[in-house]
């Protein structure tokens, strides 16, 4: 006289039989699956990778290592074309690009710009190298960091920027 259970009745039974099973599921897949502030976490993004080319930047620029002497001549030695123009220009993207990162300023520009910055210095220096060079991880801040720009200049500065505020003023 058994009868097999049906769909419908298997969900009922199992809901009935673990309610807060149920229910904790829900609160878990909702908790780690759906993006509760995706804002948020472009402010996240867009402050860390500013302050980690301000920091690149200004080191080329003005830093005794390497200054923008040395970064030239680091670039002759990979065979860059113009070493000197290049030098000045990917300091001046990374610094002048990391602000305006951290500001929130024209985000999808500089981020595009920073994103071709790390295209050209992973290709440069670790293509053909692959990422463990005798046993040490190299290449993976490269590749991290063109990630993010590359999100950055598709979803823009998010909240707390300088975009954020010209874009709600125009848009009153």
């Amino acid at each position: 006289m058994d009868q097999p259970l049906s769909m419908g009745s298997q969900a009922a039974s199992s809901k009935n039989a673990g309610d807060q099973s149920g229910s904790f599921s829900a609160m878990l897949i909702k908790w780690c699956c759906k993006p509760c502030h995706p804002r948020w976490s472009t402010l996240s993004l867009r402050v860390l990778m500013g302050i980690v080319f301000i920091l690149h930047g200004y080191g080329k620029l003005f830093g005794p290592n390497p200054g923008i002497e040395g970064f030239t001549g680091y670039l002759t030695s990979l065979n860059v074309v113009a070493p000197v123009f290049m030098a000045w220009l990917v300091s001046l993207v990374e610094f002048l690009g990391g602000i305006a990162l951290l500001v929130g300023v024209a985000t999808p520009l500089f981020a595009s710009l920073l994103a071709i910055d790390m295209v050209f210095a992973w290709t440069l220096t670790k293509i053909g190298k692959g990422i463990i060079v005798n046993g040490v991880i190299t290449g993976e801040l490269d590749l991290a960091l063109l990630a993010i720009a590359i999100s950055l200049s598709l979803s823009g500065a998010g909240i707390w920027s300088v975009d954020a505020m010209l874009t709600k003023k125009n848009l009153q």
